[in-house]
């Protein structure tokens, strides 16, 4: 809160930090928001180069990991093409809307499909030293 002195009849306004740490808050979920484009880029790429059972093994929550024995989907070119500001709750648990350009093997490619796909993806770490484990939704 700013601080208020007076002189004479003229009030003096010391302004109080709070507008730096919005701003500062601001940017740092704008680097947080960055990052997570980067860590999906990363996701993709992995899938391609190395499959998704052994991408899913690094980036994904537990919960929604790809199965061994499941035909393996292939891959073939992915880009995140756009990011958009989710839910927020931390640095650490957030999500996004993503829009991924996907080339495929096989025109069957099961809940993905070639060409554009949207996906709300949750990003949960433990810590801010931990990797992020994502889950992908159709819906928020």
């Amino acid at each position: 809160m700013p601080t208020v002195t007076s002189t004479a009849s003229i009030p003096q306004v010391t302004p109080s930090s709070t507008a730096t740490a919005t701003s500062t808050a601001s940017s740092d979920r704008s680097a947080v928001y960055k990052e997570a484009a980067a860590y999906l880029q990363s996701f993709l790429t992995s899938w391609q180069k190395n499959g998704l059972y052994a991408a899913g093994q690094k980036y994904v929550d537990p919960s929604q990991r790809a199965n061994q024995t499941e035909g393996n989907l292939v891959l073939i070119a992915g880009t995140v093409t756009h990011t958009q500001p989710g839910e927020w709750v931390s640095a650490d648990h957030f999500t996004v809307l993503a829009d991924f350009d996907l080339r495929f093997s096989k025109e069957d490619a099961a809940a993905w499909g070639n060409g554009v796909n949207t996906r709300f993806v949750t990003f949960v770490r433990s810590s801010a030293s931990a990797p992020y484990q994502i889950t992908f939704a159709t819906g928020p």
